[in-house]
């Protein structure tokens, strides 16, 4: 099986709720995107998350 495209979402707070329609779309076309706010947790570690 093919391993799907990473894509990392950067985009500005104003522009969140866009980003996030995005980001259901990619994920629905199995893409694996990450955006901060869908996937890092609260209190969670960014740094070892982004490694």
């Amino acid at each position: 099986m093919k391993k799907s495209a990473q894509i990392f979402l950067c985009y500005a707070r104003k522009d969140a709720a866009p980003v996030s329609a995005l980001y259901e779309k990619l994920s629905l076309a199995r893409f694996q995107p990450f955006m901060d706010t869908k996937d890092i947790l609260p209190g969670e570690n960014w740094k070892q998350v982004l490694k």
